[in-house]
């Protein structure tokens, strides 16, 4: 763990800022990179660490480690095109797969054949029933290919068995699953093939209850061997307890959602709800209860109008456990609470949480808001609204290493790998992103949040414009350890305040991590407790970029760690790594010496 000087506020050394023009224009990432390099005489493999490319680990990680400079772009890239296609969940889905671990090419085996689809009621009046047996085939067809995703596993793996392997607290007497042995064996490209499959349903019929103006009043459920159907489209305020919702179509009215049973594991297949109108109440009352909780299947939530409340334990809103899942919310000021591993989270699958532009609320425990385990690849897409992001300790549910008294976040884009447990290897971490694209923004979080990535993991958030604030203890805002990748990148020109008590963040790598924070404009405030602002230990690379003369920054300890220092070198390369501060900086500036080495976090 890093020694850290107390605090006094006679040894606070405020820096005040110099040197080169700083020349970003909002929404430009790359151009300062290379602006900050040129200016240092480094080309920008001064940033990579090619030591560290692992063949399962995500394609973007890989990029950042080999060749940085593409990664800077397609970054860009992601800021822009992603809130543009907001309303194309299946198009997101597909550009964020591109970016994860890539799939072995198919086998050349013919496509599985589907079931034969539930059949929809004798009765149901046109065009209604055409659409919903459109959707049914498509699920029974997606159900092939999650049994084809899945067929290499263990025929007795359960739900229950895997959750047991992630959970803190698993139930007495129930053995774990083996997870680091498992995600070799799904096939992901019949894994993300019936997810798009589930996601073009999804936007059908999202499409369908949209632009007609007026449908046939329906309320019809029956019970199936894949869950529960259910259409009610009388615009009453319905009361729906759902076990597992297969295919659930609610048109009009405020509705309450109980999904779940108490004390059961969640089911393994499809689930599908769209919600069109009303303010909702969704309850999911176990982990992976939700509607867009998938765990080794998919899982589909899309509510269209109105004022939203979810809430959850673990797994929810929007969560993949050896699955894929996405959580849809269109409009209104959404709330959204659970415990963990939630609000995009993805480990062995891919999630997406798609926002509204309204004010919308995030409250969670850990690993959630955008959080990427190993073969994850997680999305929060908030398109607007001054939203809450909070990672707390009301609960300590996930005690960190660095503060047990705190929990690991490891969210709000945080991409997370395991190290190695007795005869299990250690395993590449995820892709996590947060990308906000607008609005005064509030962040809380305690350790790994932010833009953090940890063994090998590569977490990004991307806040593109508003005054935002943002507070966390250690590991945060552009951190990473262990050859992980951090990126902390506010795109906008606004007045944003910047808060750490502890350690490492604010451009600050750690054993051959990368941790990069860019800040295109505004008058900013940063605080932190120790090495940060551009710092780099054991081989990793820090930079900062963006601190102006209208800034205030602060280092609460003497001698000030930071702004361009490096300490020790890499365990791997036997070098250090590069702490770049641009523009660059009085006071605590010398010359980016190589000091002694710090203890290890």
């Amino acid at each position: 763990m890093h020694g850290r000087a107390g605090r006094s506020p006679l040894a606070a050394l405020w820096c005040l800022a110099f040197g080169a023009a700083w020349a970003q224009t909002p929404g430009d990432l790359s151009a300062p990179l290379h602006q900050a390099l040129r200016q240092a005489a480094l080309a920008p493999q001064a940033l990579a660490q090619p030591q560290a490319d692992h063949a399962q680990a995500p394609r973007l990680f890989r990029d950042f480690m080999t060749d940085p400079a593409r990664a800077w772009a397609t970054v860009e890239s992601l800021s822009q095109t992603l809130p543009a296609r907001r309303d194309q969940p299946g198009e997101i889905y597909r550009q964020m797969h591109a970016l994860g671990p890539q799939p072995a090419a198919p086998g050349g085996q013919p496509p599985p054949q589907a079931h034969t689809p539930v059949a929809v009621h004798v009765d149901m009046p046109e065009p209604l029933a055409t659409e919903l047996r459109q959707a049914l085939q498509a699920l029974a067809l997606a159900e092939a290919w999650r049994q084809r995703a899945f067929a290499a596993l263990p025929s007795g793996l359960t739900p229950s068995a895997l959750l047991a392997g992630v959970l803190p607290a698993a139930a007495p007497g129930l053995a774990p699953a083996p997870w680091p042995e498992l995600l070799p064996l799904v096939d992901t490209h019949a894994l993300h093939t019936g997810m798009r499959i589930v996601l073009a349903a999804a936007e059908r019929l999202h499409a369908f209850v949209t632009q007609t103006p007026q449908l046939p009043s329906v309320a019809w459920r029956t019970e199936t061997p894949w869950g529960t159907v259910l259409v009610d489209t009388t615009g009453q305020d319905n009361h729906h307890v759902i076990a597992h919702p297969y295919l659930v179509l609610d048109v009009g009215g405020n509705d309450d959602y109980t999904l779940g049973e108490p004390g059961a594991a969640p089911r393994a297949g499809i689930k599908l709800l769209l919600d069109h109108g009303g303010n909702d109440r969704y309850r999911s009352r176990h982990p992976g209860g939700d509607a867009s909780a998938a765990v080794l299947g998919y899982a589909v939530l899309w509510d269209t109008l109105g004022d939203d409340d979810h809430q959850g334990t673990w797994l929810a809103q929007g969560a993949a456990l050896l699955g894929s899942a996405a959580h849809i919310d269109d409009a209104g000021h959404n709330h959204h609470r659970a415990t963990g591993m939630a609000q995009g989270f993805a480990f062995g699958g891919q999630a997406l949480l798609l926002g509204s532009p309204g004010d919308d609320v995030y409250l969670a425990q850990a690993l959630s808001q955008a959080s990427g385990g190993p073969q994850g690849v997680a999305l929060l897409l908030e398109p607007a609204g001054q939203d809450r992001y909070h990672l707390g300790n009301e609960v300590l549910v996930w005690p960190s290493a660095q503060l047990p008294d705190r929990n690991a976040s490891m969210g709000q884009g945080t991409g997370f790998g395991t190290r190695a447990a007795g005869a299990w290897a250690a395993q590449p971490g995820g892709l996590a992103l947060l990308l906000d694209a607008a609005g005064d923004d509030r962040y809380e979080g305690q350790v790994f949040a932010q833009g953090t990535g940890y063994g090998q993991g590569t977490g990004l958030l991307l806040d593109m414009g508003g005054h935002n604030r943002h507070r966390a203890a250690w590991y945060a805002l552009g951190a990473a350890a262990h050859q992980g990748v951090g990126l902390m990148w506010a795109g906008g020109t606004g007045n944003d305040d910047y808060e750490v008590s502890h350690i490492m963040a604010m451009g600050a790598g750690h054993d051959e991590g990368v941790g990069v924070m860019v800040d295109a404009g505004g008058q900013d405030r940063l605080v932190l407790g120790d090495l940060g602002l551009g710092a780099a230990n054991d081989g990793g690379h820090g930079v900062l970029l963006g601190l102006s003369a209208d800034d205030r920054h602060l280092i609460h300890t003497t001698p000030c760690r930071g702004l361009g220092q490096r300490y020790g070198v890499g365990p791997d390369t036997g070098v250090p790594g590069t702490a770049l501060v641009f523009p660059a900086h009085a006071g605590c500036l010398a010359a980016a010496p190589l000091a002694p080495p710090l203890p290890s976090p």
